[in-house]
């Protein structure tokens, strides 16, 4: 446990993490470049380190006054330890930003998988998940984990993956909101990260995404009221009802109305009329999917356009179409 800046090879990560969430150069810049950083080293000169020496760091870091704790790392077990300085940094109002892990598995590493932890997944530019990254219930929210830009030792610049990546841009995230409102506090900002994510995957809360894709745009501009955005949130298969789910969201600050979603699956067409969406709301059109064509290894292809009414001024009209591809699954061996 210590303070002092590393210079070995390993010690590229911690660079790269702190400047993805407050770095100042043009070329490698952090989501709140405003904000004091206090690094604290948890791992040894391999990069190991252990449940005790980062339950010392939590404590230290909280104690030192930080509100926003990243913690770009983690393992497969916890223990009271652990456990005791999580209560530590919650019951002093600050909060714990960690990596869902990189392993492809279905349960989150620790601390991430905390529910008092703010757990964050990893997705790529086009917002799909990145295989790599971790799912399971526990988790938050996701953000950019994939060919991500940032300094390293040396006055180098690298391009990184892993849940590693995404963790600091969401500590970042808070930190930003928090620098247009000083009032608010930690929980709040990430209350408002929350609320203004884009839905992905499965409609709602799901494991692959948490509350969606981090969307600090929208956070950013949540008191715009003119700010109008209606979007395409994802398309989703659900093998249970062998369905087809077209994901509409809005992500503005305003109910909007008459909106419009038209849907060519392979060839045949449709359009839905969408209910009036109050700021944040989805609406699922859903479409049944010949499962003879699957089992035929057809694919399927998707493509939706939201159409909106007359004179409505989106602010970010390219997410009104989507396209997608449907195979069926590979056998188990």
């Amino acid at each position: 446990l210590g303070t002092a800046v590393g210079k070995g090879n390993e010690d590229g990560h911690g660079t790269a993490v702190a400047s993805l969430a407050a770095g100042l150069a043009a070329d490698a810049p952090g989501i709140a470049p405003a904000s004091s950083l206090l690094s604290i080293r948890v791992t040894d000169a391999s990069g190991i380190s252990d449940i005790f020496t980062v339950a010392q760091a939590i404590v230290a870091a909280v104690d030192a006054g930080a509100k926003i704790v990243n913690i770009s790392l983690g393992g497969y077990a916890t223990n009271a330890a652990l456990d005791a300085a999580i209560a530590y940094a919650s019951d002093r109002g600050s909060v714990i930003v960690a990596a869902a892990g990189n392993d492809q598995a279905a349960q989150l590493s620790w601390p991430a998988a905390d529910s008092r932890v703010i757990s964050v997944g990893a997705v790529d530019a086009i917002g799909q998940q990145v295989s790599f990254s971790n799912s399971g219930p526990q988790l938050q929210i996701a953000a950019p984990g994939y060919g991500v830009q940032t300094a390293w030792l040396d006055q180098q610049r690298a391009t990184v993956d892993g849940t590693s990546v995404s963790s600091p841009i969401v500590a970042g995230a808070i930190a930003a909101v928090m620098s247009q409102n000083p009032a608010l506090s930690p929980q709040q900002a990430w209350q408002v990260l929350q609320q203004t994510a884009s839905d992905s995957g499965a409609p709602g809360v799901d494991p692959d995404f948490g509350n969606g894709i981090l969307n600090l745009g929208w956070a950013m501009s949540r008191n715009d009221l003119t700010r109008i955005d209606p979007a395409i949130s994802s398309h989703y298969y659900d093998p249970a009802t062998q369905t087809m789910e077209f994901v509409v969201q809005n992500r503005g600050n305003q109910s909007v109305a008459n909106l419009m979603l038209n849907v060519d699956a392979s060839g045949a067409t449709s359009t839905s009329f969408i209910p009036p969406l109050a700021p944040g709301e989805i609406y699922v059109v859903k479409s049944l999917v010949d499962p003879a064509k699957l089992a035929a290894g057809d694919t399927l292809k998707f493509t939706t356009q939201l159409v909106n009414p007359p004179g409505l001024v989106d602010r970010v009209p390219g997410n009104n179409r989507r396209s997608s591809t449907l195979t069926a699954p590979a056998p188990v061996k």
